[in-house]
């Protein structure tokens, strides 16, 4: 289980939240990509994982990069609102099935 922090007032989602990459199983991604879907995923904007590691050569470009590319789907729904939000969000098991 991972969690995050940030105080969005200062310049925390520049620094540690915009650059996390959306993850899955490379067996999900040779799926899509039979099915002429996801023709832009590459290991270069997304993590690709298998039962038991990082397919990545150079890895995590944060340690809890998963846990920031939550926040940064989080952040991207709740602008969606089209009003300032101030206040706190928690998500628990949060997904795009979800929504």
């Amino acid at each position: 289980s991972q969690t995050a922090e940030l105080d969005f007032s200062t310049t925390a989602f520049v620094k540690e939240i915009s650059r996390a990459r959306t993850f899955g199983f490379m067996r999900d991604f040779e799926y899509l990509r039979a099915n002429n879907l996801a023709l832009g995923a590459s290991v270069n904007n997304a993590i690709a994982v298998d039962d038991y590691k990082i397919l990545n050569e150079d890895g995590l470009r944060y340690e809890d990069e998963f846990v920031k590319h939550k926040v940064l789907d989080a952040v991207g729904d709740l602008y969606l609102l089209g009003h300032s939000l101030i206040g706190r969000f928690v998500g628990y098991k949060s997904g795009h099935g979800l929504k």
